[in-house]
């Protein structure tokens, strides 16, 4: 049974055809949540994709349209997830006055890569808090393109945003992302 055929099943409300979605499209789901959550929470995050879809199934017209419709619905609900985590963790993060004007230098003037300033566990810390903690999907994208190395047409695909829009966001996400840091050194000094 192709993917089409489950979908209409699934869409019915037949157990087997969304089984059917379920073990073909499995593998698919935890490679995703993998990448943007990791490893830790990617079978959490894949058994609660899994019941959103069984939720929000019906709202697909077309079921050859399935694959880029889970590919965006892992992606908000991995958006959606980041974002709770980022609630839930306290994390402190200490650096020298020092260290904070390093980093806002750095990403001011984007003389040092995001993935070389994510090299340090402290750093690491403190810039997943940041990006975790940025309003909508600003934070992922950043984390997507920077640090995952997704090109502005990958997104794109997996967004279902138009250019303009992914390359604002990720515009507005880097600015916001040195107002946030300034506002550190500020209170560090």
């Amino acid at each position: 049974m192709d993917h089409s055929e489950a979908v209409a099943l699934a869409q019915a409300g037949n157990g087997d055809g969304f089984e059917a979605l379920v073990r073909a499209f499995s593998p698919f789901v935890l490679a995703l949540a993998t990448r943007y959550v990791g490893a830790r929470d990617a079978p959490d995050v894949a058994q609660e994709i899994w019941l959103a879809v069984h939720r929000k199934l019906w709202q697909l017209e077309d079921g050859a349209k399935f694959v880029p419709w889970l590919r965006t619905l892992v992606f908000y609900q991995c958006l959606n997830y980041r974002k709770a985590r980022a609630r839930y963790q306290a994390h402190e993060v200490y650096l020298a006055a020092d260290g904070w004007r390093g980093i806002c230098e750095c990403v001011a003037t984007d003389s040092l890569p995001m993935d070389q300033l994510m090299m340090r566990q402290d750093l690491r810390r403190l810039l997943s808090q940041l990006l975790d903690g940025m309003p909508g999907d600003l934070g992922l994208l950043l984390r997507m393109h920077y640090l995952q190395g997704f090109s502005y047409s990958e997104l794109v695909e997996l967004t279902s945003l138009p250019l303009s829009t992914v390359k604002w966001r990720l515009h507005q996400g880097r600015k916001l992302l040195k107002a946030s840091l300034a506002k550190l050194v500020d209170v560090q000094d």
